[in-house]
């Protein structure tokens, strides 16, 4: 990565040079490898090639013009002079050229051959470095010797403390059966100098952060020495003395200082060198922190940071990290933004003498509204129907529309002029009275219906509050379906039988599972994440779901689970099943009860909720979570609250945090009846000893016919009988295995079930 940053950097210096022209690459490509730091063997080597990239060296020969373009062709020779100035302690030349592809498996591979060779004022001539290329340790790790290179499309001659005046570099076409071919020739004239290369001014350095110093230098002759000024020269400290002669960095403790006339030297013998500008000192923020968020501003702060005299914030734009505003002698700031968007935000210490620290690590926030204190804020919360919902005419208030109105104002809040619209239409208007307190909340229907169109409806509500002070939150949009159903009437059940089986694949929310009998799987990605799937025979997973169904308990019986298995794996993901409508306008009583399975180790939860009157009621019974052990098991939930009403049900499973987290429910029915609820049942039914040794004995003093059956863990019915009125009896359960069985007992209209234990 770093290779690849760096010829990018000189790709775009060479285009600023030259007009906006992109360069050749094989220049660029002998910028590089003239001006790399020779390390390993002198000289190229077969482990470090040329050496290590040196940007500065490789930008100085371009930006100096020291490159010459030339072309040849076979038999041809070509002589370029280079002046060389006093003092140069060495000469770099190299000549490189893109070489034609080869023939598959030639050897050598290389096709047009150029030969090099310099010719110093003397004259003494040099030719290029080679390598000993038999392949054998000894010889490929031997150092380079000058000779003639009929092997690579570069090659280079270098010259130590060369002669003052012209250098003649002759290019023969030795074989060119492509030509001609276009070549690069270029040369550095290395000094004996050293170069600070960092810090070279305008950094910003934390002094709770070591820094490395770094430098550039020709030959491992001397030591070096660092010193470091925090008043623009008039004194200096060192930092480091005998620092040796191969190294060309310094790890650096800062001082605890707070400065805008930072510099560094560094010294070897005569040659000195230090940075262009002063840099500054100071210690970087932390504890940044959003304080609260309003719909045209954030405000932000941090700690105070020991020396500073002042702090910039910077919020990213379009494209950079921009000043939005100085804080002096404060440590926040209130920066005025959009809250519905998404913001990357920072702040630098400033001190004295222009000191400017570096930003800390630019923070996140999500778009959105938290902790503003606003006169009036009227926020439309939830709205029914809701986006994704599947509305069904049979639904209570199924025709209506409903509000959250929310007050996040500092008054009470009155006549709030609320509105709705659907697919487009006439808007509706009318007025939530109120009063609506800070902090509180009230769910207002619209007294005007709407009619839906089947299939897809689109709804808007909003307010219009004068004065809001927050327009984010005014308004809901929400996409929803419509069709004819029918209520169902008691007693009503569904063990799923009828379904078509769904796709079983570990694909998470990618399976859509479509339902029959007015079930509906809310939509993926939009009311909940995945789907509840008709499945037989097994769950895929081991050690997860059930085997058998419920009802009737064999392997052929369907049921309803969650697949939690994906890649990645489809954890903590929820998926809501709606029931069809259920009429208890006319029972006097009712109870839900259905099947479950949820075995696993990484077993999530099981919520069931009503809808009654247009709004969800969650958790009509305590959720179930946790590993409940390979077994089915059944609940059975009183709906006396709910009477008089139509209701759907939800069954919301939430995956839990693995694989190993199939959650399945099955034989869902709801019984009640006008004559005799389950309350009068469970109250004349007694069942003891409970638990026993197997024996059980039971005492019903009601009236009615009523029917006994015992399920197993399984699932699977071991016991049943009819009972009359005042009828006594046994149950007996001591062939079976100890544990937990369910005692179902079944009125004419009503359903009730018992734990009992065998010990």
């Amino acid at each position: 990565p770093g290779v690849a940053g760096t010829i990018t950097q000189l790709n775009h210096a060479y285009k600023d040079l030259n007009g906006n022209v992109n360069p050749p690459s094989g220049l660029i490509k002998a910028a590089i490898l003239n001006t790399a730091d020779d390390i390993g063997n002198p000289g190229p080597d077969f482990i470090h090639g040329w050496g290590r990239i040196n940007a500065r060296r490789a930008y100085n020969l371009i930006s100096n013009n020291n490159y010459i373009t030339g072309s040849i062709s076979q038999g041809g020779n070509n002589t370029h002079n280079i002046t060389v100035p006093a003092g140069t302690d060495q000469l770099r030349i190299m000549v490189l050229w893109m070489d034609y592809e080869g023939a598959v498996s030639a050897s050598p591979a290389l096709v047009n051959d150029i030969n090099m060779s310099v010719t110093d004022p003397s004259p003494t001539n040099y030719n290029p470095w080679v390598l000993n290329p038999a392949p054998n340790a000894t010889t490929l790790n031997q150092p380079a010797v000058r000779g003639i290179d009929n092997l690579n499309n570069m090659e280079q001659v270098t010259i130590d403390n060369p002669q003052a005046g012209v250098h003649a570099v002759n290019v023969d076409g030795f074989s060119i059966p492509q030509g001609p071919q276009t070549y690069y020739v270029v040369y550095e004239f290395v000094t004996d100098d050293v170069v600070l290369t960092y810090p070279i001014g305008g950094e910003g350095i934390d002094s709770d952060v070591d820094e490395i110093i770094r430098w550039d230098a020709f030959g491992n002759s001397g030591t070096f020495t660092l010193e470091y000024s925090t008043n623009n020269g008039s004194s200096w400290n060192t930092i480091a003395t005998g620092i040796s002669s191969a190294d060309r960095f310094y790890h650096w403790n800062v001082p605890a200082v707070v400065t805008g006339q930072a510099l560094v030297r560094v010294t070897r013998g005569s040659s000195q060198s230090q940075s262009h500008q002063p840099f500054s000192i100071i210690q970087v923020p932390t504890g940044l922190t959003v304080n609260w968020a309003c719909p045209d501003s954030m405000n932000v702060s941090w700690n105070a940071v020991s020396g500073a005299t002042g702090y910039e914030v910077s919020l990213l734009g379009a494209k950079y990290m921009d000043s939005v505003g100085t804080a002096i002698g404060q440590t926040n700031l209130t920066i005025y933004a959009q809250s519905t968007n998404n913001h990357w935000w920072s702040v630098k210490a400033l001190g004295p003498n222009n000191c400017e620290g570096r930003r800390a690590y630019a923070q996140y926030q999500a778009g959105g509204v938290f902790n503003c204190v606003l006169p009036i804020d009227a926020e439309m919360v939830t709205a029914v129907p809701s986006n994704a919902m599947q509305l069904t005419s049979c639904m209570s208030a199924a025709n209506m529309v409903s509000v959250t109105v929310q007050n996040n104002g500092q008054s009470n809040l009155t006549n709030v002029p609320v509105h709705y619209q659907l697919n487009g239409g006439t808007p509706v208007n009318e007025t939530v009275p109120g009063p609506i307190a800070p902090g509180n909340s009230v769910v207002y229907s619209f007294t005007t219906p709407i009619s839906p169109n089947m299939g897809a409806n689109t709804l808007m509500v909003w307010n219009t509050l004068s004065g809001d002070g927050n327009s984010y939150n005014d308004t809901l949009n929400a996409s929803f379906t419509y069709s004819n159903a029918s209520a169902q009437t008691l007693p009503w059940s569904d063990d799923f039988e009828t379904f078509s089986t769904c796709a079983t694949g570990s694909d998470c929310e990618a399976t859509t599972c479509n339902l029959t009998n007015g079930f509906v799987n809310e939509t993926n990605n939009s009311a909940d994440d995945i789907d509840w799937r008709t499945d037989v025979n097994g769950t895929p997973s081991n050690n997860t779901g059930p085997s058998t169904d419920f009802n009737p308990g064999t392997t052929t019986g369907k049921y309803l689970y969650l697949e939690a298995s994906g890649n990645p794996v489809c954890s903590n993901k929820q998926a809501n099943l709606i029931s069809p409508c259920i009429d208890l306008t006319n029972a006097t009583a009712a109870s839900l009860t259905f099947g479950y399975h949820m075995y696993g180790g990484d077993m999530g939860s099981l919520h069931v909720d009503i809808l009654v009157n247009g709004s969800w009621v969650n958790d009509i019974t305590p959720s179930i979570s946790g590993n409940q052990g390979n077994s089915w098991q059944q609940r059975m939930v009183t709906l006396t609250p709910y009477l008089g009403n139509v209701v759907n049900f939800r069954f919301r499973g939430i995956t839990g945090n693995d694989w190993q987290s199939d959650i399945a429910i099955d034989d869902i029915s709801v019984s009640g009846t006008v004559d005799i609820d389950e309350i009068t049942l469970e109250n004349n039914f007694n069942v003891y000893p409970n638990p026993s040794n197997g024996i059980f004995n039971y005492d019903y003093r009601g009236e009615g016919v009523v029917g006994i059956k015992v399920i197993d863990v399984n699932g699977k019915t071991i016991y049943s009988n009819t009972i009359n009125s005042n009828d006594k009896g046994q149950i007996d359960l001591s062939q079976y295995s100890n544990g937990l069985y369910l005692l179902v007992l079944n009125g004419s209209n009503s359903v009730i079930t018992k734990k009992i234990f065998k010990k």
